[in-house]
């Protein structure tokens, strides 16, 4: 017999012969499903190993070592005034930092400055998608230290 033949005839039942015969069927799926041995004493696996090896570094020493790398992004106003303000990173050594679209917005004039204080126009945008909201930019300086990134796989 198909499932939706059985469904209809307890739909098809007496308003007073569903609830008892759903008080039957209930616990025994119930149980069925209630096949796993409960033997585990950890059911949401908080004492398994961690699926990645983490790094026994306190992040004030991870922030210190990529602040070289990080830069703020500055962009100005038609009046001369800076209109928005966002962050990036150097991601190559010849002047290359990427930040997101949304930072450059329509590309007005656009400014880099890093930890040390020394600031840098942007001399173009080398690659812009809206829809991923990523753009790297250009930077006339060399010598960069770029923010290590994982190797590709």
């Amino acid at each position: 017999m198909d499932f939706r033949h059985s469904a209809a005839r307890v739909f098809r039942m007496k308003r007073a012969t569903r609830p008892a015969l759903l008080s039957l069927v209930f616990p025994v799926t119930l149980l069925a499903q209630d096949t796993a041995p409960d033997d585990d004493g950890d059911p949401f696996g908080l004492e398994d190993p961690p699926a990645i090896e983490a790094v026994d570094q306190p992040v004030s020493e991870l922030a210190a070592g990529a602040l070289d790398a990080m830069v703020v992004i500055t962009q100005g106003a038609r009046d001369g005034t800076t209109a928005a303000v966002g962050s990036g990173f150097v991601v190559s050594a010849d002047g290359l930092v990427a930040t997101c679209a949304h930072v450059i917005g329509e590309s007005r004039p656009l400014g880099v400055r890093f930890a040390d204080g020394s600031e840098h126009e942007v001399t173009a945008i080398h690659a812009w998608n809206r829809k991923l909201d990523l753009a790297v930019l250009r930077i006339d300086r060399e010598g960069l230290e770029a923010l290590p990134l994982a190797p590709p796989d």
